[in-house]
């Protein structure tokens, strides 16, 4: 039975794809995981690799789409997902060996929760694995859930996972934004659900200044203002 739908989402990415596969393929929950990796890059490097971990684990599914966009490459992934439970793994994170099955678990035992999320180390070294790492302990060590807390910021860091279901009645994640609209669709679910942080660090966060959330800070903050805008002040 699948628990875990992972969703990988690359774009010219072959420095960091094996490393991200590898990570995947290493989890204790690996009997109950799928992998849906959604290529937005030319194709053809990616494309070998991920084919090469098909071999070694069937429950990969590639999909090759050229509309650009996180979120609208999360929301492909989200249409043809079939676990319980969702989560995202940026291609140049890793994660702790039992992170997918400590916040499952922690979904099953709290059937009220809607999203889980953990802290994770902070390296600025790129393919090191969470065993192994150079973060000297650096971690983000996010705050216990509060309501008001994440109207502030966005604190749900870069592995969350939630139940499937929630897009049912919730919709998908909003493509009009590029950076935040992650913290768009977490602000979303806390109108109506539970979220809860668990107080461990199950995975490694590379610093990547070149990636989606540090290469247009401008960008960034408006979107952050809008999403503000919209859930403290009732705009749109």
């Amino acid at each position: 039975m699948l628990k875990v739908t992972v969703l990988v989402a690359i774009k010219n990415s072959q420095k960091f794809t094996r490393g991200c596969l590898e990570s995947l393929l290493g989890q204790t929950i690996i009997k109950h995981l799928e992998i849906i990796v959604i290529d937005g890059g030319a194709g053809n490097n990616d494309r070998k690799i991920v084919a090469e971990y098909q071999k070694i684990f069937p429950k990969i599914k590639y999909i090759f789409e050229k509309k650009p966009g996180i979120f609208h490459a999360w929301n492909l992934g989200i249409e043809q997902s079939r676990a319980k439970y969702i989560t995202n793994l940026n291609c140049d994170d890793r994660l702790a060996k039992n992170a997918l099955d400590v916040m499952s678990i922690a979904l099953d035992k709290n059937p009220d929760t809607a999203v889980v999320y953990a802290d994770s180390y902070v390296t600025k070294k790129a393919n090191e694995t969470f065993a192994n790492n150079t973060s000297g302990g650096w971690r983000f060590n996010w705050p216990k859930y509060s309501h008001q807390e994440l109207l502030r910021y966005c604190f749900l860091g870069p592995h969350p996972m939630w139940r499937r279901n929630l897009h049912q009645n919730l919709g998908y994640f909003d493509e009009s934004y590029k950076i935040a609209g992650d913290y768009e669709f977490w602000l979303r679910i806390a109108e109506k659900h539970k979220i809860m942080r668990i107080n461990k660090t199950l995975g490694l966060y590379y610093l990547n200044m070149s990636g989606n959330c540090y290469s247009n800070p401008q960008l960034a903050c408006k979107e952050v203002i809008r999403i503000k805008q919209k859930y403290m002040f009732g705009g749109q």
